[in-house]
């Protein structure tokens, strides 16, 4: 495997170990205290800074080329969610993975699967959306040979024209992944593959719209999560005043709403 760090991402990082079985703030009343969406976050505690120092935060590039954003202080014995992003372009899975630490820096493990790099297929509609399935489930048996997944905590997310793709990969696969952030994309609601209506029920939706995105309509990103919430999804909306680009307001609510999902994990 090869390591790509910054510089000055591990030294300066440093902390000393903890024991954990220390401190004053049991775990169920600190992750309430958190993960609550939308409050203060001044006075927030990192769950990791709890934890002694293992690795620094950075870019692994495991066998077939796979990177892998790997989070500070891996902790082997905890089983971290893995945020699965879906891009066009071989090229734009460095640009998305170096969003990964403005997401959290500690909080979870990222990977980037391309279209580009999907073997093309003979669909009915043009697509490669069966080779896209099979590539994305081969790259995460990769990751999990190598680090500690969480089963149940697996998530896509996609920005701009990836969004539709990615959120069709979770409709049509709804047992391999546990929910979707999308960050703007235009959205046909008179194509969503529901096929597999049933088993939607409490898949996690994000979607993010950016108000003065060219050629994209906020209506019908609207009108599409209102026809995934009638399909039992638990489907949450955010408008930005934007018009491309991802802003850290964007990334900040998308770590806030995961936080908020590995809570509910927890207490089910």
């Amino acid at each position: 495997m090869t390591h790509h760090f910054r510089e000055d991402s591990w030294p300066q990082r440093i902390k000393p170990q903890i024991d954990v079985s220390q401190v004053a703030m049991p775990f169920d009343e600190l992750a309430e205290r958190n993960l609550r969406f939308g409050e203060d976050q001044s006075d927030w505690i990192d769950l990791f800074d709890l934890c002694s120092t293992e690795s620094p935060a950075g870019q692994v590039v495991l066998p077939d080329d796979v990177v892998v954003y790997m989070p500070e202080n891996y902790q082997p014995t905890y089983a971290y969610p893995l945020i699965v992003w879906i891009c066009e372009r071989e090229r734009d899975k460095w640009e998305l993975l170096e969003l990964m630490p403005e997401i959290s820096m500690r909080n979870y493990f990222g990977v980037c699967v391309s279209q580009e790099r999907a073997v093309p297929a003979t669909n009915a509609d043009g697509s490669n959306a069966a080779s896209l399935q099979k590539l994305v489930y081969q790259t995460y048996c990769q990751i999990r040979e190598e680090y500690n997944i969480h089963t149940e905590r697996t998530y896509l997310a996609a920005v701009g024209q990836s969004s539709p793709t990615a959120l069709n990969l979770l409709l049509t696969n709804p047992d391999c992944f546990d929910g979707i952030v999308t960050i703007g994309g235009q959205f046909n609601k008179s194509q969503l593959p529901l096929a597999q209506f049933p088993r939607l029920r409490g898949k996690r939706v994000l979607m993010t719209m950016r108000s003065h995105e060219h050629g994209v309509s906020v209506a019908d990103t609207v009108e599409t999560a209102s026809i995934l919430h009638s399909a039992g999804m638990e489907v949450a909306t955010r408008i930005y005043n934007e018009a491309d680009g991802v802003s850290s307001k964007m990334l900040s609510d998308f770590n806030h709403w995961m936080m908020n999902c590995t809570l509910e994990t927890v207490g089910a």
